[in-house]
């Protein structure tokens, strides 16, 4: 189909059309969502506003910054402007940082998980050190984010900040920590990822449980790494 006929969907009556609209633009790179860019000042839905941002976010045209940041500024409905911070931060870059501080203060935890999630791939020490800041936050799902964030922005740190991860008091950021380990293949971890195990043996949450068996699973590809976790949990 031609992305003349596709775009026709934007145009119907029927939330779900469109719906199925944005996602098919969406294949059509940035020339789709140029498209979808042209329609959004017209959409009122908000999970349809909500998906063309999303949209336009992971697939910037030229002067989509604008468009973004016209739906961020003006729409404050909370599911819009979190998906539209994101947006404003894969559009513009760190630049969106002052705009997105001047009207989220404070921003809600939807928004700190969507500002992290935005942040990745911009490689600035500004983005690692507003990571640092989200990390050390009070609300774990925040925390999580900021850990999978700081693990892509600046994987050659991403040790340092597994090992933080690890020493968590939520369950959930230590699972993010195991997996980030696991990712980087972080064996000088493996001692305090088997301490946590035992420690916990009798308690530990299904969840962090499966998330340590499966990261073994990749450190014992070779058996310096099978070693490593064998002489880890004989010392505990």
């Amino acid at each position: 189909a031609s992305i003349d006929m596709v775009a026709t969907g934007l145009n119907d009556a029927d939330s779900r059309v469109v719906a199925a609209a944005i996602y098919a633009l969406m294949n059509f790179g940035k020339t789709g969502t140029g498209y979808i860019g042209r329609k959004l000042p017209e959409l009122s839905d908000e999970k349809l506003v909500t998906l063309a941002i999303q949209a336009i976010g992971d697939n910037p045209y030229k002067g989509s910054e604008k468009v973004v940041e016209r739906i961020f500024r003006s729409d404050s409905r909370e599911n819009v402007r979190s998906a539209a911070a994101k947006a404003l931060l894969q559009t513009s870059g760190m630049k969106a940082l002052f705009i997105i501080d001047e009207l989220l203060s404070p921003p809600t935890i939807r928004q700190k998980v969507q500002i992290a999630e935005g942040l990745v791939g911009i490689d600035q020490k500004a983005a690692i050190a507003r990571l640092g800041q989200l990390l050390n936050d009070s609300i774990p799902v925040v925390r999580v984010a900021a850990l999978e964030a700081l693990g892509r922005v600046d994987s050659v740190s991403a040790e340092k900040y597994a090992r933080k991860g690890l020493r968590d008091g939520d369950y959930t950021v230590v699972i993010a920590a195991v997996d980030l380990a696991a990712r980087y293949n972080l064996t000088d971890l493996i001692p305090d990822i088997a301490g946590i195990y035992l420690e916990q043996r009798e308690s530990i949450n299904d969840d962090l449980k499966t998330a340590v068996i499966d990261a073994w699973g990749g450190f014992a590809a070779d058996s310096t790494r099978d070693s490593l976790i064998c002489a880890a949990l004989d010392e505990g």
